[in-house]
């Protein structure tokens, strides 16, 4: 049964088969890259050879032989990196309609939106090459990573392993039972509010039209409520003109995507991710 490609799971499903292809070596790039690592390393082990014979008695002609074939080695290893920046090349031409593909479909549910933002991270980094992430792709992989799978389906799992190719993930593993619990304990009007600890709650998450924010201390007048898109824009701001606990942001004119709500207040900052995906 084929797989309807305008659908989320084609879409994604495109995405990773056009990646294996960019990614996949021909027959003829894997045999030519064995033949210059054999050629190397025959090169460094005649050289090596050398140095032992040259160590028990020096020989002008031993001598001669061991500096030509480091010349011979240095240039097959240059003809080599050349080779491999040629594969490199023509994979990121072929990455770059890939990543145009993921960045123009249009997430409904926060899984999707989920999935996109963890292939866009790959396509920059992996994909490119680069073993590394910046702060704010290491902090939208540590959300994506801290989701339950029920809820954040694949991406979680994605997140994961790309964590661990630089980080140690145990302090990452997600707890489905206590997301549930938290989601209950939001919807209880009977809840105890009454703790030494500043915390705020962003609901709905993901928002649509309008994020609510409220904390449990009353956030004094001065203080300062900033949204951040991924890639560290300030899209909205607001100073409080009064002591308030509730406050409700429009966000229907934002673009579906990972945010950060930030608040100061009395000299500390708090910082939330959410999500906005509009149906």
């Amino acid at each position: 049964m084929s797989i309807d490609q305008n659908s989320c799971i084609g879409h994604f499903d495109a995405i990773s088969q056009q990646c294996q292809q960019s990614f996949a070596w021909t027959f003829t790039d894997s045999i030519t890259l064995d033949s210059f690592k054999k050629v190397c390393h025959y090169y460094s082990d005649s050289i090596t050879t050398l140095d032992s014979l040259l160590n028990l008695s020096y020989s002008n002609s031993i001598a001669s032989s061991r500096s030509n074939l480091g010349i011979l080695l240095a240039s097959t290893l240059e003809q080599q990196e050349i080779f491999l920046n040629n594969i490199l090349t023509q994979q990121q031409l072929s990455i770059a309609p890939i990543t145009l593909n993921n960045s123009t479909f249009i997430s409904s549910v926060l899984h999707e939106e989920l999935e996109k933002q963890v292939n866009d991270i790959y396509l920059n980094t992996f994909g490119k090459g680069i073993v590394d992430f910046d702060n704010l792709q290491l902090s939208t992989l540590r959300l994506i990573a801290s989701y339950c799978p029920q809820e954040g389906g694949t991406a979680v799992h994605q997140a994961h392993a790309m964590l661990s190719m630089i980080e140690d993930v145990d302090a990452l593993n997600f707890d489905c039972n206590s997301i549930q619990t938290k989601e209950i304990e939001t919807d209880t009007k009977d809840k105890d509010e009454t703790t030494s600890e500043w915390m705020v709650q962003l609901f709905p998450n993901p928002a649509n039209t309008t994020l609510n924010i409220k904390s449990n201390e009353l956030l004094l007048t001065g203080s300062t409520v900033k949204v951040y898109n991924s890639i560290g824009q300030i899209v909205y701001q607001q100073i409080l003109t009064q002591e308030m606990q509730f406050i409700q942001i429009q966000v229907n004119e934002l673009t579906d995507g990972i945010y950060f709500v930030e608040i100061q207040h009395q000299q500390k900052v708090h910082q939330e991710p959410f999500s906005v995906i509009k149906n």
